[in-house]
């Protein structure tokens, strides 16, 4: 996990609608943004969410861990950049 500290990268996602239509009002400053490369975690199943997490860009599976060990996929999610551009439907 990466943390983005890159002003020019911080204004483009609080730009986009999503943050001008939910999070209007708030400073940048509230916000953190991560770069995760393929693999890695992003929470655990039973670990305290600290954070509400946003999917900007990119894909990631959402899995949980059954009794027996298995692991069950329970949603595939995808995200592109131009799906948040202002004014995008």
């Amino acid at each position: 996990m990466k943390n983005i500290t890159n002003d020019l990268i911080l204004k483009k996602y609080a730009s986009k609608d999503v943050f001008i239509r939910y999070f209007r009002g708030y400073s940048k400053d509230v916000f953190k943004i991560f770069e995760f490369q393929s693999g890695e975690y992003i929470v655990r199943q039973e670990e305290p969410l600290t954070y509400l997490h946003l999917l900007m860009e990119g894909r990631c599976n959402v899995h949980a861990i059954l009794p027996n060990g298995k692991k069950a996929i329970l949603r595939k999610l995808t995200a592109k950049a131009s799906d948040m551009l202002p004014g995008a439907r």
